[in-house]
């Protein structure tokens, strides 16, 4: 079993600077946040064991990369891979809009992880965004991929049971 690279992206200071220094220390918070989750040795078995089971290549991708603005889609963990630069992106979840505007987000990274549906929820979305990615490695359907990622998420979540 190799190592994946799970890191923060850095994102572009133009983009940094258009926000309060509250929002981008929680943005970047929640990115660290993604990151641990992901790192989970747990997990990340977890996700070498599909590779394997997929018969793919772990040398296929470079660098996973959570990146420092949540999905644009709110409530929802995002992610693409892409082929030329073998890397697959995480976008974190931000379960509510927080405006340019704004000195600080309504909530805290505390107070999210002190809602334990909000937290699980946020958990299980970054799991099963990050086999997606990894499967499309070798599937281009998004309706296998969708498919394979549910059945492999369940697995998961029976083997934690055991």
């Amino acid at each position: 079993m190799g190592r994946l690279y799970i890191r923060i992206a850095n994102p572009p200071e133009n983009i940094m600077g258009q926000y309060s220094e509250g929002v981008r220390n929680f943005y970047l918070g929640l990115a660290e946040r993604t990151r641990g989750i992901l790192i989970d040795p747990e997990i990340m078995k977890f996700v070498y064991y599909v590779m394997k089971r997929e018969g793919m290549d772990e040398s296929r991708i470079n660098d996973i990369r959570v990146m420092v603005f949540p999905s644009l889609f709110r409530n929802r963990v995002m992610g693409c891979f892409h082929i030329e630069k073998r890397q697959i992106s995480i976008f974190p979840q931000l379960p509510f809009k927080i405006p340019k505007k704004s000195k600080r987000p309504k909530v805290t990274l505390e107070e999210i992880s002190e809602d334990k549906e909000l937290s699980e929820r946020i958990r299980s979305e970054t799991i099963k965004v990050l086999i997606h990615e990894v499967l499309h490695l070798k599937y281009y359907s998004e309706r296998i991929v969708k498919a394979k990622t549910e059945q492999y998420y369940k697995e998961f979540e029976n083997r934690k049971l055991e």
